[in-house]
């Protein structure tokens, strides 16, 4: 009689979050996909999560140098970023979660960091393009309201 090896099987298991948001400039709703980490609820239950396991904060950074596709002023720049203030809350989210990513992105990173931990915001990007609220609303920040570019023109 000869002697077999049992058949090893593995079940892989994957869920997909989608989030349905209203693009009301564009009148429709666009699907999204969740991609808040769940990784801080998840194990054993005799498990437990020493500091570094735990809900990992990104240090916050202001974004690499980048360039504006033609150069801009001050001035121009500020504009930019008034309007997108202005604008951003009609694309979804809470008003006090933007509120809290301008006064961040305004801020230096010691104090952004500060302020997004307070206000319940996870940092997904560390320069903070890509932000979510604790509902896991999206939060997207172009990097002219972060960062100055390398082809800004000087006050003459």
């Amino acid at each position: 009689m000869q002697h077999q090896e049992p058949e090893l099987s593995f079940n892989l298991i994957f869920v997909f979050f989608f989030v349905l948001r209203e693009n009301p400039i564009e009148n429709r709703f666009e699907i999204y996909p969740f991609e808040h980490s769940l990784r801080e609820n998840m194990g054993c239950a005799g498990s437990s999560q020493t500091k570094s396991e735990g809900a990992a904060k990104k240090k916050i950074r202001k974004p690499r140098a980048w360039k504006h596709p033609q150069p801009i002023t001050k001035s121009q720049l500020i504009q930019l970023r008034e309007e997108f203030w202005d604008t951003a809350p009609h694309y979804g989210g809470r008003q006090e979660i933007w509120d809290a990513l301008r006064a961040a992105a305004e801020a230096d990173p010691t104090l952004a960091q500060a302020i997004v931990e307070s206000a319940g915001i996870v940092v997904h990007n560390a320069d903070m393009t890509v932000c979510f609220d604790e509902t896991g609303a999206r939060y997207e920040l172009p990097k002219y309201v972060l960062s100055e570019p390398k082809n800004l023109i000087p006050y003459t």
